[in-house]
């Protein structure tokens, strides 16, 4: 976990020892997420929308296996999800253009734990 920031992490772990809660609740966090990104987007330019809709695309693939893996794997899941769904995490998302950063982090942290290589997205040069 040390790829991670502490700020990162203490928000991952709040996260990460939450009540479970189920996969299509935590596919209508990220729609409705990436549903503001977009509308956000309308009004300022420091939306990064290809990071958000890898972001988001990726935390849609992870919730395809939620029904073949375990609990801790579940909410490793479960807390990329709900850090990509905080706009106030580690760093606002849409207030800089490196906004979502922080989510691609958390995300690529999720995927390499289980061993979803396919899924990492390059973080900070700009797309």
């Amino acid at each position: 976990m040390s790829e991670l920031s502490t700020e990162i992490r203490v928000v991952y772990l709040e996260y990460l020892d939450g009540p479970l809660t189920t996969p299509a609740a935590l596919r209508s966090l990220v729609h409705m997420h990436r549903s503001r990104a977009d509308t956000e987007l309308e009004s300022r330019t420091l939306v990064d929308k290809k990071l958000v809709d890898y972001i988001a695309e990726s935390c849609l693939a992870l919730l395809d296996s939620w029904h073949d893996v375990g609990e801790s794997e579940r909410r490793a899941i479960q807390a990329a999800c709900l850090y990509f769904a905080d706009t106030d995490d580690e760093e606002s998302d849409f207030d800089t253009i490196g906004g979502f950063d922080d989510d691609a982090r958390v995300l690529n942290f999720v995927a390499r734990k289980l061993g979803r290589d396919d899924l990492l997205i390059p973080v900070g040069a700009r797309r």
